[in-house]
């Protein structure tokens, strides 16, 4: 009984109140417009690639085998590992996330995103590494402050969905150590906050660190339907010499 009350209590908070749910809603349905706006995600992506230097970007085919190999060899069994190792149900929390931000959970790639669901995305969760979300948040010339703006008001207590992100995040500190980041000097474009669980250091391949990597790795998949989608096959990695399986390391 008092699991399921403080279940409830966690969802009552993640949804918010009436005003809220309207400006979620309106975000996830421009979410899902953004996905049709590809002269957008174009200039996006040529942004990146000026930036890089990068030879060459994907097509829509290889963006999407891309993706998906993303989801299913990092983004994925990394958050299980994570979620096991802090005792956190898995399930539960991307419930709350869905709650509390569904445009949050729309893009996992990020290339169609928002700016405020960018940054939603990065207050919600507790990120190893935000290397890849800064740099999406470049593509914008205030993307970084407001960013930082959300963190002052978290830390402060002062963020108007403050008791729905104390609930999600998994880190007690983690929007601190955050801001303290985004303002020190680093070297590293990656951007690591903390150290990944142990066990899932092979799954942080370079080609999932930031978007631009990501976009040289889809650049060298196959360009057509049919080769990109052979090249998702699971016995394909047991072939030497083959692209499938593991991604290759290759850094932008």
């Amino acid at each position: 009984m008092i699991r399921f009350r403080q279940r409830f209590s966690e969802a009552r908070a993640a949804l918010g109140g009436r005003a809220l749910w309207r400006a979620k809603r309106a975000r996830a349905v421009r979410m899902l417009w953004s996905y049709t706006d590809r002269a957008e995600r174009t200039r996006r992506m040529r942004r990146l690639q000026q930036q890089a230097g990068l030879r060459r970007l994907p097509n829509d085919w290889q963006l999407f085998v891309g993706s998906l190999a993303m989801l299913s060899r990092f983004v994925y069994p990394a958050s299980r590992k994570y979620y096991q190792q802090t005792g956190k149900n898995f399930i539960w929390h991307q419930l709350l996330r869905l709650l509390d931000e569904p445009s949050a959970v729309m893009d996992a790639v990020g290339l169609s995103a928002p700016k405020d669901v960018i940054v939603g995305h990065l207050i919600q969760v507790a990120h190893h590494e935000v290397g890849w979300d800064v740099q999406l948040l470049h593509m914008f010339p205030d993307g970084v402050q407001c960013l930082k703006s959300e963190l002052r008001q978290l830390i402060a207590g002062t963020h108007p969905r403050q008791a729905a992100i104390a609930a999600i995040v998994e880190v007690a500190d983690y929007h601190e150590r955050l801001l303290a980041c985004l303002e020190s000097d680093h070297d590293d474009d990656v951007l690591r906050i903390y150290d990944v669980p142990p066990g899932t250091e092979s799954l942080f391949a370079p080609e999932y660190s930031l978007p631009t990597r990501f976009l040289s790795y889809c650049s060298d998949l196959p360009a057509s339907p049919i080769a990109a989608a052979a090249d998702m096959l699971p016995w394909r990695s047991r072939i030497p010499g083959r692209r499938g399986g593991q991604p290759r390391r290759r850094s932008s």
